[in-house]
């Protein structure tokens, strides 16, 4: 924190602000902290610094370039749909107030004095600070098109957009005019669905060949382009855009190579460039293409200034959503009250907010390099994409449903490593995961991003229903998760209504028989073998080895077993098996094991044989004691770490299973030489 002003400071201070014919501000008797910018992220930053005990000895001083206190600018939609705005606003009127928050509306700051500690409005007012936050926040890419401040272009930002954009829909559909959209991303296509909902003809020109260039790959944009095109939506792709051209009360859109199209109405949807303008004028260091640098305590190149939100640029990332913004918050909120914090990114995510689409994009959906693995699932109306590094989970695409969703976000919060025969079920559209292994939050740290779209984390949940949120509809409002995608919701259900999924305990019978299978291999292994009888007179239980029916009868019966429990072992691949309860068929499998080591025993009285047989033998054995083991396991579950008994379980079980593969030679050997030497 930095120190108070000196008295040279405030002298300067005061002479810049006579000159400009301000009245001078009086010196602050206490620390103050500056916040330029009353967005999501600004209001995010006042309930951050006011509920920190240690900064509520300062005053706390808001600028908001708009004429209202801060809105919820994700669902600015609504306002255009004919929601009233005053629904979106973040916190009640008499919210500041109560906080001792100095907020200013409608006041843009345009001028920041460094030397003297001081911002300074549009209107000429100046406040001094002792730290300066910067949430400026981003504005719309508009591209080097002629034209592009027309009266009847207009990008979606502010409350006065959606107000403009629903009233000049409105007169478009009442002049048979279509309205056109210049970008076909997530907002471009949310926008068309409302303004189509409000009667419009809507054309979106697209420059390249598919809609959501910058998170979709080709097949994935082609799928969301057939689905967005059954909304009545017209959609152009590979279109360059010239200009825009006023023509009596209408505006023509100029195509290269296509005929113009004659609107009233024209919504750039190209993106967002941080706003830094500001923070540029001032000297501070911002980035080529846009954002204020700063580090991982998020300061600037002035350790009194700060910046966050989608204005700031940290290791060359600047975001665009909320989400990041909140998390920024935290963190300055947390170092200004004395405790260390840090911020080193997040996972973001997103959704097209649609009611005909269900796309979700969550991590870096557009991730390459060294390292990365990417896994496509896709069959009609449906599409999946997961991408991993290094085995670990970091991005991931849907199109349509998909039931593993939230517990592939859970992977990622958690870096999870995913086994070979998740990837492979993946590619099946099977589960990935266990029943057992569910979505329970109770091994989340406080820092890890449950809900992506608005950064809130699972410590904020956790505060939440400490402060008495009981249920997810609570939560919700109290933080804003879910309220945005929807995707996390099962998750807060997790910590409230439902109760938290715990791994079934082990099965009695599994482990009963898995651990006669395991001390029956060994005793086959260790015991002597059964002696013939010493004459033909006194010949018992060894009858079953010198007759070759009933050498046949036990052999065979062997085989037949064998043959039974590699079928019941296929139950998951081979869908005319697939009816019962898997884990009944897991104790089937297992007796059969046990099983086959009665009717080995009955075939060879314990006799490991040579050679050949021997080979056939052992192999036989270890694969009856590795399958016993690996049925077994859930006894040690408990009293091992998941990690390490989930990796004990996958290695007896791929030991178990390549050890089967040769039984099947060594038996087909053992049957010719039997029969034909």
């Amino acid at each position: 924190m930095g120190t108070m002003l000196a008295e040279e400071d405030l002298r300067r201070a005061q002479l810049t602000q006579t000159g400009s014919g301000a009245r001078p501000r009086p010196k602050a008797d206490r620390p103050t902290i500056v916040i330029v910018g009353h967005g999501m992220v600004g209001q995010r930053l006042c309930e951050e610094i006011t509920s920190k005990r240690a900064l509520r000895s300062h005053r706390l001083v808001v600028f908001g370039e708009e004429p209202s206190p801060a809105y919820d600018r994700v669902h600015l939609t609504q306002v255009v749909r004919g929601q009233a705005p005053a629904h979106l606003h973040l916190a009640g009127s008499d919210w500041h107030k109560e906080q001792k928050v100095g907020l200013h509306t409608g006041a843009r700051v345009v001028a920041i004095d460094r030397a003297a500690r001081l911002v300074r409005t549009q209107s000429g007012e100046t406040e001094s600070y002792d730290h300066l936050i910067l949430a400026t926040g981003s504005v719309p890419i508009l591209g080097k098109l002629k034209g592009n401040d027309g009266p009847q272009v207009r990008a979606l930002r502010t409350v006065d957009d959606a107000q403009f954009i629903r009233d000049q829909t409105l007169s478009c559909v009442r002049e048979g005019l279509p309205v056109v959209i210049v970008g076909g991303g997530l907002l471009g296509l949310e926008l068309a669905e409302d303004l189509i909902a409000l009667g419009a003809r809507v054309i979106v020109l697209e420059s390249a060949g598919f809609p959501l260039s910058r998170q979709l790959e080709k097949s994935a944009g082609a799928l969301v382009a057939r689905l967005v095109e059954r909304t009545g939506l017209e959609l152009r792709f590979l279109v360059r855009v010239l200009g825009f051209r006023k023509d009596g009360g209408t505006t023509l859109v100029e195509l290269e190579g296509q005929s113009p199209i004659r609107t009233a109405l024209i919504v750039p949807a190209m993106g967002v460039r941080p706003s830094d303008q500001l923070a540029r004028e001032a000297g501070l260091r911002c980035d080529l293409f846009g954002g204020v640098e700063v580090n991982d305590a998020l300061l600037t190149s002035d350790p009194q200034i700060s910046a966050v939100g989608e204005c700031a640029r940290h290791r060359g990332t600047a975001y665009g959503l909320v989400a990041p913004g909140y998390a920024m918050a935290e963190v300055v909120a947390k170092r200004l009250a004395g405790t260390p914090a840090t911020f080193s990114g997040v996972q973001v995510g997103t959704r097209l907010k649609s009611n005909h689409i269900d796309l979700t994009i969550v991590g870096e959906s557009a991730a390459t390099g060294l390292g990365i693995k990417t896994s496509i699932y896709q069959k009609t109306g449906e599409y999946r994409r997961l991408l991993t590094r290094r085995g670990r989970v970091v991005g991931a695409v849907t199109v349509g449903s998909w039931p593993d969703f939230p517990r592939v976000q859970q992977a990622m919060a958690r870096a999870e490593k995913l086994r070979p025969a998740q990837f492979k079920r993946f590619l099946e559209s099977e589960p990935m995961w266990s029943k057992g292994d569910g979505l329970s939050l109770a091994v989340w740290p406080d820092t890890a991003t449950v809900c992506t779209c608005m950064g809130v984390t699972c410590g904020a949940l956790r505060r939440a229903m400490a402060d008495g949120c009981a249920n997810v509809d609570a939560l919700a409002e109290k933080t804003g998760a879910s309220t945005v995608c929807g995707s996390c919701r099962p998750l807060l259900s997790n910590l409230t209504d439902a109760e938290p999924e715990l791994p079934p305990g082990p099965n009695r019978w599994m482990i009963g028989v898995s651990g006669l299978s395991v001390l029956g291999a060994l005793l086959f292994a260790s015991l002597p073998a059964i002696p013939y009888a010493s004459s033909i007179q006194t010949q018992g239980l060894d009858v079953l080895w010198r007759t070759s029916s009933y050498k046949q009868v036990t052999g065979f019966s062997l085989v037949g077993l064998f043959s039974l429990s590699v079928l019941f072992s296929m139950r998951k691949r081979l869908k005319f098996l697939s009816w019962g309860d898997f884990e009944v068929w897991r104790i089937v499998h297992a007796a059969l094991g046990l099983l086959c080591l009665g009717a080995g025993f009955l075939h060879t009285g314990f006799r490991l044989g040579h050679k050949l047989d021997f080979a056939l033998v052992s192999v036989f054995l270890g694969s009856v004691l590795l399958g016993g083991l690996a049925g077994g396991w859930e006894f040690l579950e408990h009293r091992l770490a998941p990690s390490m008994a989930r990796a004990l379980r996958a290695g007896l079980i791929r030991s178990h299973i390549y050890l089967l593969w040769p039984l099947p030679v060594l038996i087909t050997l053992h049957v010719v030489k039997v029969y034909f030497f």
